[in-house]
């Protein structure tokens, strides 16, 4: 990938904690990989903790609060405009889309868009370009945690200290109504698989990497999905799919309804 550095100040952070260190090597293996030319400085967000990966700077955040304090802790030591966030478990399986992710990258130095996500969780709200889809005010996740370029001022607006990362996508969404239009790319710049589920590892996941050849090693305490752990996540799945059949905001009013009943 051929992207100017001058012409965007981006920096990768890859959000993690120390409790989720052995999922480090496999990550960044896979980051290696299948993005082996990334032009841009990368973070890896710790506790504690300070590995030693290539072309890696650690920011260590201490002790574990919440998924948004370590966020906004983090942040104050990125000295870039723009973060292109990942999440450590969610790990590439192919190559990089890198004609896309240039393209869209040098629209976003020109442009300077809000929020732009890289993987299509599902089809934008309406269309902008050829390359994003605009995701209107109102939609459920538009704060989603999936790999997404943010201006990192907008980030910092949207995050509230004491939430986790489910918060941040369900109330942070509504927050995010405030900050205009976001973006969602037509298609995948990135392919990952989603590797951990309630702190164990899901099975297809699991067998995707080690046929892959990713460096991966299960001890009890990343132990794989129980049968009855796997049977209920699939019961999860398909409710998210009928979910899916209401319409969109309606299902950010369902949703909030819900996490204000929970507490």
């Amino acid at each position: 990938m051929s992207f100017p550095n001058n012409s965007l100040s981006l920096g990768i952070l890859v959000l993690s904690c120390d409790k989720y260190e052995d999922i480090w090597r496999p990550f960044f293996h896979c980051l290696e990989r299948y993005w082996p030319d990334r032009p841009f400085p990368c973070y890896l967000v710790t506790n504690h903790q300070r590995p030693e990966f290539p072309g890696v700077s650690i920011i260590a955040v201490g002790d574990d609060r919440t998924w948004s304090d370590n966020v906004l802790k983090a942040l104050e030591q990125v000295g870039e405009d723009y973060v292109l966030m990942f999440i450590e478990d969610l790990l590439l399986h192919a190559p990089v889309d890198a004609t896309r992710l240039e393209r869209i990258l040098t629209w976003v130095a020109t442009e300077r868009p809000p929020y732009v996500q890289l993987v299509r969780s599902e089809s934008p709200d309406g269309p902008h370009s050829d390359l994003v889809g605009v995701v209107l005010p109102g939609t459920l996740y538009r704060t989603s945690t999936v790999i997404s370029v943010w201006r990192k001022d907008v980030l910092k607006g949207i995050l509230t200290s004491g939430e986790s990362a489910w918060d941040f996508e369900l109330t942070g969404s509504a927050r995010s109504d405030a900050f205009g239009v976001f973006y969602r790319s037509w298609t995948d710049c990135f392919k990952v698989t989603n590797c951990i589920i309630k702190g164990v590892w899901y099975p297809p996941a699991l067998k995707q990497m080690r046929a892959l050849g990713v460096p991966i090693s299960t001890t009890p305490a990343r132990r794989a999905m129980s049968i009855r752990e796997f049977l209920v996540f699939q019961a999860v799945i398909l409710r998210s799919k009928v979910f899916k059949l209401f319409p969109r905001k309606l299902r950010r009013r369902i949703r909030l309804e819900i996490l204000k009943r929970g507490r």
